[in-house]
């Protein structure tokens, strides 16, 4: 079956290669397609990997892969605590997309951040002896069936942290389940993000030995620092932060917060999940007559919310500091059918939070509603919910605090996640 897969593989590849080469900016194209294809510039990662008669004393690297964004920002506490700890050891950090890239190189200052390989045997086999890997970590749900065969060729321990597999994806594994099992037998160890994913690896075909459940590292994520910002809000209208909206949900929200918005009530901070929407949405607004600015355009630290109704959150790693100023979080991906995103950066600010009912993707949601953590609304019930929170402040602070109860009681992963790291090392 792995055969059957490179085969594939490489016939899809010979097609897509052009578009995705062309479709990013010309000053990284050349970077992006020597890595893919395993040419890592010797001088970003150190001269003993290159070397022709390498130094056996030098210390083994450790390779990290994150898909993107999100995941990078989970993998941010355990990139520093193996910098702390091992602090010989060089550390790869490989992402799919340029976002991804750009997320590392801001968090991870002096790591080197590479573009992940095209997941074919023989660049792999190549590029993993001549860094000398020693540790291979992915995180999530990377799941790579010719890299983890390399690593299992070769003896490199492997562990996917803060493994997840949502209802969907499940759906998806069992119907090839044969193949899934050859593929998750070269994990050493899962860290299992909830006792939900616990139970569908074993499904899988994973030994339970294999498995431990850490907790999901995203609570362990700080937020970057606070807002170094001034903002001046003389009519005190009620700050309503909608966050990682996806198509279809910027029109579904603002025109349920219509009314609110012409009333004067609220100032709308809205971040698209994806900046290639930062201009269709920009469209959205201009349609719907909504007064705007955008954060990318903003020089001065003082922010005037009397000259507009909304700003579009158009740069990127800041949506969870502007959670900090919110009244309200409304979490997008959850109103229309794409699983949901992050609860955990507004309830880190105790924010009352609000979102839809597709939030399959994040494990704890059960918990947040159970628990009064979270609204889950229809769309057209978002008018009523925001204006009976924005009349009862105190309704508001009750929902924040069991927000952050629930951030504070499920801490502690990424310290579980490090332990399983260490006995690698």
């Amino acid at each position: 079956m792995r055969i059957l897969y490179t085969i594939i593989y490489l016939i899809v590849l010979i097609f897509l290669l052009p578009f995705e080469f062309l479709k990013r900016p010309p000053s990284i194209r050349l970077r992006w397609i020597k890595e893919k294809f395993g040419a890592i510039r010797p001088e970003i990662v150190r001269q003993r990997a290159f070397s022709l008669q390498p130094d056996p004393q030098a210390p083994t690297s450790i390779w990290i892969h994150a898909v993107s964004v999100g995941e990078t920002l989970a993998a941010r506490g355990i990139v520093e605590r193996l910098r702390q700890e091992f602090p010989q050891r060089p550390i790869i950090f490989s992402t799919m997309t340029d976002t991804g890239q750009q997320t590392a190189k801001r968090q991870f200052e002096g790591i080197t951040v590479v573009y992940m390989p095209f997941d074919i045997g023989f660049i792999l086999r190549r590029l993993f002896r001549r860094l000398d890997v020693a540790l291979f970590i992915t995180v999530e749900t990377e799941f790579w069936p010719n890299t983890f065969y390399i690593c299992k060729r070769l003896s490199i321990p492997l562990i996917v942290v803060n493994a997840r597999i949502s209802e969907r994806s499940f759906k998806g594994y069992k119907k090839i389940r044969f193949f899934m099992k050859d593929i998750l037998a070269s994990v050493r160890t899962f860290c299992a993000g909830s006792p939900y994913d616990a139970e569908r690896l074993k499904a899988l075909g994973v030994p339970e030995e294999r498995i431990q459940i850490t907790g999901n590292l995203k609570f362990d994520m700080a937020p970057p620092e606070p807002l170094n910002l001034t903002f001046k809000n003389d009519l005190n209208r009620c700050i309503i932060v909608i966050g990682s909206t996806h198509p279809g949900e910027e029109e579904l929200i603002l025109q349920a917060l219509n009314n609110l918005i012409r009333s004067g009530k609220i100032y709308i901070i809205l971040a698209p999940r994806h900046p290639q929407r930062f201009k269709e949405v920009e469209e959205i607004l201009r349609s719907r007559g909504i007064r705007y600015i955008k954060r990318s355009e903003i020089s001065s630290k003082i922010i005037d919310f009397e000259t507009s109704n909304l700003m579009l959150l158009d740069t990127l790693g800041e949506l969870s500091s502007f959670y900090s100023i919110a009244d309200i979080a409304i979490v997008g991906g959850s109103f229309v059918p794409v699983g949901g995103h992050n609860l955990l950066e507004p309830a880190y600010w105790s924010k009352p939070v609000i979102c839809g009912r597709y939030m399959d993707n994040f494990p704890l949601a059960e918990e947040f509603f159970s628990e009064g953590g979270a609204l889950m609304v229809e769309p057209e019930e978002i008018e009523e919910v925001v204006s009976e929170l924005l009349d009862y402040p105190q309704k508001r602070a009750d929902l924040g605090k069991k927000a952050k109860e629930i951030y504070e009681r499920n801490k502690g992963a990424l310290e579980r996640t490090i332990s399983i790291i260490r006995q690698y090392l």
